[in-house]
């Protein structure tokens, strides 16, 4: 065979292989991330503030789905899409702008633009804290994404629930990917269970966020987020005074928003905003901390109580994905319908921060210090909970070969290594066989279990991971006296989340895409 017959084959080949393979139409990322003036990416690093963007590649692990495996199995829990500011913050942006229009002074530089700003909300009646355009297209991708992502989660024409806390903007966040996943089908096929999570002491800990109602849960990180703030916010303020000749007085909690703002604006309007340019890439770095220390002394590993909130949730998660697919719940009427392969949650940045400390992920991140920042550090808000933040739980269904590890009788913990045991076996015996992973991503990159990453991709094996989380579950006590749940009605044991399968009870309402 000549060279250039030889070159054609081998291109022949690679082709069959590639259209075999099917190479993805989905760009992933729904709205580009512009670089600032003085800043690379900005919005990728605004902690909770900024519109979605994916991870990338934090642990240097593949994303792709292990050789040999395929997912029978997925459960995704996200936080509402990006939206408009609540009225406290809109009425902050106004008075900003008063001063903006009323002082008499000259602005300069990357502050030129002051003497034409104003807010980019034009009806705020209808769009405080409601859903942007950005926030659309989010949701609408996202529903595309996972639809071509896992084709075989889905039969057409099958009908399809979603479940999500009831509050406003998230239920607008689970309707708008509903409507994307199915398309034009979904109003007739499509199903969003609105779970109520305040004023129902009966079902605590049954519900999207469970620490609404409960008593001794307090999201506070002001000491630790006044102290960083302290450090890295005066000289930002002391530099961009140079570009401000005249009265004009901004107060520190009106510059600490330029970022807060550069992300909002910016997902508001579609277009970068240019409060992204008045910041250089160390004050954004420098503002992307305080957003960690907010959650993290707020709503994550740091705090006793918010990090056992949604544990009860994950341990119900965790059984329906140990169960696998085919699971089945029943309705308001009795009769009964087929928990999706897909497992749809949506909810607020809150319950997905408590959701991320209960994982089990971040176990190995020391505390967060409030005098530098650890270039080290794994918890990092921008990765974990922008605007249409992710957790993405994948039952990875392996075909493996070699001898099977024995049972073991120890204990899985936070702190023990665990080897993943198959699912199929009990133990002994060698060739090939089926063994099933849970593997977690967020907002798209893979995070292993320090304790137990033996699996494919550094997954865990099903079985133990669901240990894992009950021994967490355990650990953490009566979860009706950790809340200090006083009521009557409160249950003696929490459910965590029998909303996915039984639909009858009163905190539950069917509302359609």
């Amino acid at each position: 065979m000549s060279f250039s017959a030889s070159v054609l084959a081998i291109l022949a080949v690679t082709g069959v292989a590639r259209a075999a393979a099917g190479v993805s139409l989905d760009p992933v990322q729904p709205v580009l991330l512009p670089d600032g003036a003085y800043a690379k990416n900005p919005l990728s690093h605004l902690g909770g503030n900024g519109p979605w963007n994916a991870a990338g590649d934090v642990n240097g692990i593949s994303s792709d789905i292990p050789e040999n495996c395929h997912v029978d199995q997925a459960a995704y829990v996200l936080r509402h899409g990006s939206r408009f500011p609540d009225t406290g913050a809109h009425n902050g942006w106004l008075e900003m702008a008063r001063r903006f229009k009323e002082s008499s002074y000259k602005a300069t530089g990357p502050l030129s633009f002051f003497h034409t700003w104003d807010t980019p909300l034009t009806r705020p009646d209808i769009q405080i804290a409601q859903l942007s355009k950005t926030g659309y297209k989010e949701l609408y991708d996202m529903g595309y994404t996972l639809r071509t992502r896992h084709p075989d989660l889905y039969e057409e024409g099958d009908e399809f629930f979603v479940w999500a806390n009831n509050y406003t903007r998230v239920l607008q966040t689970a309707q708008l990917f509903v409507r994307g996943y199915l398309g034009p089908n979904s109003t007739l096929l499509g199903n969003v269970v609105s779970v109520t999570g305040r004023g129902v002491p009966a079902h605590l800990g049954d519900t999207l966020a469970p620490s609404d109602m409960c008593p001794t849960f307090k999201d506070d990180s002001s000491k630790q987020t006044n102290a960083w703030r302290s450090l890295w916010l005066p000289p930002f303020i002391k530099r961009l005074s140079q570009y401000i000749d005249g009265d004009l007085v901004l107060d520190d909690s009106h510059w600490n928003d330029f970022p807060y703002i550069c992300g909002f604006e910016s997902q508001i309007t579609g277009r970068l905003s240019p409060f992204c340019d008045t910041f250089t890439q160390e004050e954004l770095e420098q503002y992307e901390y305080h957003q960690d220390l907010r959650y993290y002394y707020g709503v994550g590993p740091a705090v006793d109580v918010a990090s056992k909130m949604m544990t009860p949730f994950l341990d119900s998660l965790v059984k329906l994905l140990a169960k696998g697919p085919g699971v089945a719940g029943v309705r308001a009427d009795g009769t009964s319908f087929a928990l999706p392969k897909l497992i749809m949650s949506f909810l607020n940045d809150g319950q997905l921060n408590q959701l991320a400390a209960a994982l089990g992920v971040f176990d190995d991140q020391k505390p967060l210090p409030t005098d530098r920042i650890p270039d080290d550090r794994l918890w990092r808000s921008s990765r974990i909970s922008p605007m249409r933040g992710t957790i993405a739980f994948e039952r990875l269904n392996c075909r493996v070969n070699g001898p099977v590890p024995p049972a073991s009788t120890a204990t899985t913990t936070r702190t023990r290594s665990c080897v993943p045991r198959p699912t199929s076996a009990a133990g002994g015996g060698n060739g090939a066989r089926n063994e099933t992973y849970i593997r977690i991503r967020i907002n798209e990159a893979v995070y292993p279990v320090p304790s137990c990453q033996d699996g494919p991709g550094k997954s865990c094996a099903v079985g133990r991971y669901a240990k894992y989380v009950a021994d967490a579950l355990e650990k953490s006590g009566d979860f009706a006296k950790l809340c200090n749940a006083t009521d009557p009605a409160t249950p003696k044991q929490v459910k965590g989340a029998s909303f996915f399968t039984d639909l009858g009870q009163d905190h539950l309402q069917i509302v359609k895409p």
